[in-house]
């Protein structure tokens, strides 16, 4: 029951927050686990390999952590700031990314730069981020105390 005591009283910011950090671990694994499946040329068509960007996956990972700040501390209103930051970071570097892939399904000619790549995958993975996005932007401009109603009035 001590952990349903935890969860009591707690403001929409801490739910935000929370919400947005378990949804950041299944962005986290889910575009780790796809991109590291895709395989084809990178950096400009200089290399083969796979499309795993340490970059997209440390800001992912930083961005989930740092979502442990709202939920540590609901109080401290702009906080989750710093989680928004994290995740449109990484948004950003996925659309580079993937940029060539989104290119190619809308000419319909998928396949000249890279193999076993699912354009569906791609855009779950970015409406998760887009998801984590606004959550955490919300929680930053929502109350972050619980306010408590007055027996008096």
């Amino acid at each position: 029951m001590k952990i349903l005591n935890f969860f009591k009283n707690k403001p929409l910011s801490f739910y935000l927050c929370l919400g947005a950090c378990v949804l950041g671990v299944v962005t986290t694994i889910v575009y780790t686990a796809y991109s590291l499946s895709v395989y084809g040329k990178i950096n400009g068509g200089a290399d083969m390999g796979n499309h795993f960007n340490t970059v997209v996956f440390v800001m992912l990972l930083l961005g989930t952590l740092a979502c442990a700040i709202g939920v540590a501390k609901p109080d401290w209103q702009f906080a989750p700031l710093i989680p928004s930051l994290l995740f449109s970071a990484a948004f950003g570097y996925y659309i580079d990314d993937r940029l060539i892939m989104i290119e190619e399904e809308i000419n319909q000619i998928y396949g000249m730069m890279e193999s076993g790549g699912n354009f569906g995958t791609v855009m779950f993975v970015f409406v998760l981020m887009l998801v984590c996005i606004v959550a955490v932007i919300v929680a930053s401009f929502t109350d972050g105390t619980k306010k408590q109603r007055n027996a008096n009035s």
